[in-house]
């Protein structure tokens, strides 16, 4: 994220490895870093847990947890995809 560039399905996109960049989990049109932090109705409860009644820096953590778990799954989700 700090680059600019996450597998979200509108970066992987814009780079051509797939075809659409609707968004995994609630299948809206555009998934970006943007729509998955702040508008994703599919993580709501996932970002009111990381948001809410927590100090900042737990925020941050749970926050790149969060990222580091879901870029895990697509990577493996990818990986069988493509074999």
């Amino acid at each position: 994220m700090i680059t600019g560039h996450a597998p979200t399905r509108d970066y992987l996109h814009k780079i051509g490895k797939i075809e659409t960049k609707a968004c995994r989990l609630c299948m809206e049109p555009n998934e970006t870093i943007r729509h998955i932090i702040t508008e994703c109705p599919g993580i709501m409860m996932e970002r009111h847990k990381v948001f809410e009644g927590e100090s900042f820096s737990n925020h941050i953590s749970a926050l790149r947890t969060s990222i580091i778990k879901s870029t895990k799954i697509y990577n493996q989700f990818m990986t069988r995809a493509t074999e």
